[in-house]
This record gives C-alpha cells, sequence and structure tokens, in this order.
C-alpha cells in the first residue's frame, strides 16, 4: 500500500488533462513514482480517467509498472 491512501491519496492528475496537459502528466508522475516506492509491479485503479493518466505517465516515466484497470484484472481472474 501506498504512503499516501484512502483520504489522504494523492490525484492522479487525470482531470488536470482538461487544463494543463503537461501538469496532468507531472501529477500522474509523481503518483506512479509513489507507487513504484511501494516495489509493486502492478497498479490497479477503478477510475477510467485514472487509468489513462497513470498509464500514460509510467509510459513516459520509464517506469517497471503495469497499471490495469480493476475490471479487467477480475475478468482475467475468472477467466473471461
Amino acid at each position: 500500500e501506498m504512503k499516501k491512501n484512502r483520504q489522504d491519496a494523492n490525484c492522479c492528475g487525470g482531470s488536470l488533462s482538461t487544463v494543463s496537459d503537461s501538469l496532468s502528466l507531472a501529477v500522474g508522475t509523481k503518483r506512479i513514482k509513489e507507487a513504484l516506492e511501494t516495489r509493486a509491479n502492478l497498479l490497479v485503479t477503478a477510475c477510467p480517467q485514472c487509468y489513462l493518466n497513470l498509464r500514460r505517465s509510467a509510459i513516459e516515466a520509464n517506469a517497471n509498472i503495469d497499471v490495469v484497470d480493476l475490471t479487467v484484472l477480475v475478468a482475467e481472474a475468472i477467466g473471461l
């Protein structure tokens, strides 16, 4: 679990993309770095906007972490 979670969790930056793409990417990259500090290799989200921005941020940062939508993870786990 990341240090900042639940009500203290940082934003993924996805909603900022409508105002500033570079700020959105910077915020997302910060969240990716927080995830990497946990030594996780998988970051799961249920929010479509978080999925898109965190995935893009991970790619831009060349981070060794996969970003997965919770629905896709569950579907794969039950063999769909």
